[in-house]
């Protein structure tokens, strides 16, 4: 999985941010911005409060946030019969019957994981989801 590639697109394409830069004393600092204000620092920065969805739970909160104003069905289920960290998200509408969905994300143990990738495969293109996941 390219974590900067789908970090850089759900704060783009989903959270709506555009990259920025930021002057701090000599020093240029990539960062995200929405309406020209900062929003956090840009996901190659390493430093403790840049945006990493994949990783932190209250990032991944906020997408699922951003997909529930624009109308998205959301689903998060915890399986502890298949394993006691099992997750599925589906973000989307589902496909069922026997369509397979494709908008769906099982992942052991990382929540915020699954949320990323079920929202990359709910909105993005073909080609992305294949480069990127």
């Amino acid at each position: 999985m390219n974590e900067i590639e789908v970090t850089r697109y759900l704060a783009m394409e989903v959270m709506g941010w555009k990259q920025g830069i930021k002057v701090v004393g000599s020093h240029r600092i990539d960062v995200w911005k929405k309406d020209g204000e900062f929003i956090g620092l840009y996901p190659n920065a390493n430093q403790v409060d840049q945006f990493d969805p994949i990783h932190s739970i209250e990032h991944a909160w906020m997408i699922v946030e951003k997909l529930a104003e624009k109308g998205e069905f959301i689903f998060i289920k915890h399986d502890p019969l298949r394993n006691v960290h099992f997750w599925t998200v589906i973000i989307g509408e589902p496909a069922f019957g026997r369509e397979r969905i494709t908008n769906r994300a099982d992942v052991v143990d990382n929540v915020p994981k699954a949320i990323c990738i079920a929202a990359v495969r709910a909105t993005a293109t073909e080609q992305q989801i294949a480069e990127w996941l």
